[in-house]
């Protein structure tokens, strides 16, 4: 059965996904509230795979809390590699070159919102602001 998912709905961030999630801003619609899920369940259906991770990136603090169609995916903030992604405290908390781009920026969004007021600023210097 395919019936969205559960994203938008902020109690089951936090239930599955852990605390602090609640806030988190959502890329996708606001409709994905997991009436879907819930309705199956609720008919014996079975839950599977796995509820407690997430596809989670860098998003634009000032982004509104759920997608936007004119704007895309604008909000996403995936140029750490170039720079250095810097926690509330001025600390550096991950390794911005681990591996490589395409493997990692899913998994930062996670890291980001564990950090002290949930956000990290990327820093460049001028070396690289004619890739950004």
């Amino acid at each position: 059965m395919t019936c969205g998912g559960f994203e938008a709905n902020n109690e089951w961030r936090a239930r599955y996904l852990g605390p602090g999630w609640e806030l988190a801003k959502v890329g996708g619609t606001h409709f994905n509230l997991g009436d879907g899920i819930r309705t199956a369940l609720a008919l014996g259906g079975a839950p599977y795979g796995n509820w407690s991770g997430c596809h989670a990136v860098g998003w634009n603090g000032n982004a509104s809390d759920y997608g936007d169609l004119n704007v895309g995916d604008r909000f996403q903030k995936h140029s750490y590699p170039l720079g250095l992604l810097i926690n509330a405290h001025g600390e550096r908390f991950i390794d911005e070159e681990f591996y490589f781009r395409n493997f990692t920026y899913a998994c930062y969004g996670r890291e980001i919102l564990n950090q002290p007021e949930q956000f990290a600023w990327q820093i460049f210097d001028n070396k690289v602001t004619h890739l950004l």
